[in-house]
């Protein structure tokens, strides 16, 4: 297993493209929100790659300086790590060629080089973007980040391979109860360092008859609740990358944030980005290529979904009902859909809307927005 692919840069993989796009859809709006903020940027990718590909497409440095440039310039400092010298020299000459002076590209073992930035930290805004080329990113790496003052900011998006977990995880051990081979015992090891804990035995290999997405879906939440775990990045969410809805899962990509408006922002980027690319894949050259995602959409669930959390609720914000939905459902719906099902069913009377007036007294809304409170229409109440 090497730790990258001198032939990566060559063409891009169809992969690729769906994580560069959920990467470009947040970038844009992630950095207009933190460039607020008095502390100075730190932006990290800690597998850079050549920064583009052999077609001119931008690679991740370029998506995430170009977004920086707009919404933060002056404002951030970004770390661009390379094991490759090759690639290395390739991505210098790109970010030279754009005059993106806040950019460095540093050769050297990139899990080094991240530790040393992560132990330089104070109080900075970080972005930490991984994405290696297999298994190369150990949970203890991303351990101090999780231990950050919570007055810092610090949002972690990281992408898990999947065949290789799948590889390491499912090698047969040695006949009978006899010792587990050297080799094997190395290949659990690996995995036990990189999802920081035995879960994955569970998860990954346990389960025989789980369909291998649905033990993909065990472990990665597993490794969702270890980056929450210490109570800081507490909002995370995943989205899996594939070539089709029906192929193996390449990656999933994982983040972890602080922030509600983290959550609630990727759980649409990765929601539209994912079915829209899944869509235009398997619509090409079809009697459905014209038609689009949201075309093949139901709000059916969504609007169960709505009605029964606000019944539990017992009278909350239409912000917080959504990012009770987001927490259980992440990816599952987008806020467009959601507040599209809020105004119908308040059209039908299946809900009521209210403005709160201070002192606890509400009045009935005229307009609904985030902070109107919802809650089940009384003669819904009584049947």
């Amino acid at each position: 297993m090497t730790d990258y692919d001198e032939n990566f840069f060559d063409e891009m993989r169809p992969w690729s493209r769906l994580k560069n796009r959920i990467l470009g859809a947040y970038m844009s709006p992630y950095l207009a929100k933190v460039a607020k903020r008095r502390a100075r940027i730190v932006l990290v990718d800690a597998f850079a790659g050549a920064g583009r590909f052999s077609d001119g497409t931008a690679g991740s440095p370029l998506i995430i300086c170009q977004a920086a440039e707009k919404y933060a310039k002056g404002k951030y400092d970004a770390y661009f790590f390379n094991s490759d010298p090759s690639h290395h020299e390739m991505l210098t000459s790109v970010l030279d060629a754009e005059n993106l002076v806040a950019a460095k590209p540093i050769l050297g073992d990139a899990i080094d080089q991240l530790r040393q930035l992560i132990a330089s930290l104070r109080n900075e805004t970080l972005f930490l973007y991984i994405d290696p080329y297999g298994l190369n990113c150990e949970f203890d790496v991303l351990r101090p980040l999780l231990e950050r003052d919570r007055s810092s900011s610090t949002e972690i998006l990281i992408n898990l391979h999947m065949p290789i977990s799948h590889r390491l995880g499912s090698r047969h051990t040695s006949q009978g109860d006899g010792p587990v081979a050297p080799r094997i015992q190395s290949y659990h090891h690996k995995l036990t360092r990189v999802y920081g804990g035995e879960y994955w035995k569970n998860d990954l290999v346990s389960d025989y008859h789980a369909s291998a997405k649905k033990r993909e879906k065990a472990l990665v939440d597993h490794y969702r609740e270890k980056l929450a775990s210490t109570g800081y990045l507490t909002y995370t969410g995943a989205c899996p990358i594939r070539e089709t809805t029906c192929s193996a899962t390449k990656y999933f990509m994982v983040f972890a944030s602080r922030h509600p408006d983290s959550m609630l922002l990727l759980n649409d980027e990765m929601c539209k980005s994912y079915n829209k690319y899944m869509n235009d894949r398997e619509a090409q050259d079809t009697l459905f290529s014209k038609l689009t995602w949201q075309d093949w959409r139901d709000d059916k669930e969504l609007t169960e979904l709505v009605l029964s959390y606000v019944a539990i609720e017992g009278g909350t914000s239409r912000i917080e009902v959504w990012l009770g939905i987001v927490q259980e459902h992440f990816m599952h719906f987008t806020s467009a859909e959601y507040r599209s099902v809020i105004k119908e069913l308040h059209s039908r009377g299946k809900i009521e809307c209210f403005t709160s007036v201070g002192n606890d007294n509400l009045i009935s809304a005229t307009r609904i927005n985030d902070e109107t409170i919802v809650r089940i229409a009384r003669q819904q109440e009584l049947l």
